[in-house]
């Protein structure tokens, strides 16, 4: 397999940093910038993998939402050992579902998909006994997101479960200041210059909206999922198991 395009989109100075969104040309590179740019990124997905393995049962739904370009719903799939199960991976970008089709393509598997291009917090959801919402809820005004988790919680079978990874604020800003620096110091490790590393702060601003790991548990104990806890975190970025 050719190797994956490797993210250069703010190697150069840019005279004005426009707002970050999915666009093609984030599509072609996302595969290496998120790989990149979120410590332990490979790991979210593997558990993600171990979760399908443990959860799904026979015709079983999933739904992986804000899909990006598939990288869930394969684990998912390559988890998956239950018969007729079904996974709906979902996303707004069309440059994302184009690329996420084709992807998901190249990978035989018994669980069968379908890829659709909306907007998750205008869908209504058929019954799940698993849902994917990996770093997308951060990426959703935060007015709308207890409604759209209240709609998972309402889509989940008994039982079901919510994989929910996030960026996350720390609530004291010592720590902020730390975890910050580690993150920073983990994409320059990957290769990234401190060029890059702003200009990519600078497009994300007012576009990818935080908050602490203690806002994402009282707002899914609010809408009545009876355990939450982390299931892991590197640096600020963590993983919540919601189970109905």
């Amino acid at each position: 397999m050719p190797n994956k395009p490797i993210d250069t989109l703010y190697a150069k100075p840019l005279t004005t940093v426009e707002p970050f969104t999915f666009n093609d040309s984030v599509a072609d590179v996302f595969d290496n910038m998120i790989s990149r740019s979120v410590p332990g990124y490979r790991l979210f997905l593997q558990t993600l993998q171990w979760l399908a393995a443990d959860v799904m049962q026979d015709h079983d739904h999933a739904y992986d939402l804000g899909c990006s370009l598939g990288e869930s719903t394969r684990h998912m799939r390559q988890g998956i050992s239950a018969q007729g199960c079904h996974i709906t991976a979902v996303d707004n970008a069309k440059a994302m579902v184009n690329r996420c089709m084709e992807q998901l393509a190249k990978y035989e598997n018994a669980t069968s998909t379908s890829v659709i291009c909306a907007d998750i917090t205008d869908m209504d959801f058929k019954p799940s006994r698993l849902i994917a919402l990996n770093f997308v809820l951060q990426f959703i005004a935060v007015e709308q997101r207890k409604s759209l988790i209240n709609k998972l919680y309402s889509a989940l079978q008994p039982g079901g479960v919510l994989f929910l990874a996030e960026k996350i604020q720390a609530s004291d800003v010592n720590q902020q200041a730390a975890l910050t620096r580690l993150h920073y110091r983990f994409k320059a490790d990957q290769g990234y210059s401190e060029l890059e590393i702003a200009q990519k702060r600078d497009a994300l601003d007012d576009v990818l909206i935080t908050e602490t790991l203690e806002s994402h548990q009282h707002r899914l104990s609010a809408v009545g999922f009876s355990s939450v806890y982390t299931v892991m975190q590197c640096f600020n970025f963590s993983a919540l198991l919601a189970i109905k």
